[in-house]
Order: structure tokens, then C-alpha cells, then sequence
């Protein structure tokens, strides 16, 4: 499997994993192996995730990105109006 294509697996895994989910995927029988493998992610970011542990990182980069977006735009202007 690509590297893009594991990074999209991770992406969109990452907005649906919840704690919670520990319990859905132990009725199905399934361990955290063998869903890290079907997602393309490590045993230990399937662990964290069910955990809960990195989530606010997650968090914290959309808000660093929405923080230089805005920071882009203020130069794009200025640089606008003197040229």
C-alpha cells in the first residue's frame, strides 16, 4: 500500500476514533493488530487512539493551520495594497 493511501486511511480514521470504540471492536472480535493492519496504521496508534491520547495534538495542529492561514491572508493583503 502507497504512502498516500495509508496517510488517507489515517486521516479519516483518526475523526472517528473514539475511546468508545474499544468495545465495538472487541464484540467483533477483532484485535488492535488486526484493525491497525486494516487501517494501515501502527498497533500503537490504534492503542493511543482508543485511549484517547494524542487527540488534543490533533486539535492543536487544526489550530495552528487555521492560525497561518490567517496569517497568509493579513500578508496577501498588505502586500496588496502597497504594490
Amino acid at each position: 500500500m502507497g504512502h498516500s493511501a495509508r496517510r488517507g486511511s489515517s486521516e479519516a480514521c483518526h475523526l472517528c476514533f473514539e475511546p468508545q470504540h474499544r468495545g465495538i471492536r472487541k464484540q467483533f472480535g477483532v484485535t488492535q493488530e488486526q484493525l491497525a493492519a486494516a487501517l494501515g496504521l501502527s498497533p500503537r496508534t490504534v492503542q493511543n487512539r482508543e485511549s484517547g491520547v494524542g487527540l488534543s495534538q490533533i486539535e492543536k495542529r487544526v489550530s495552528d493551520i487555521a492560525k497561518l492561514s490567517d496569517l497568509l491572508s493579513d500578508y496577501i493583503r498588505s502586500a496588496t495594497r502597497i504594490g
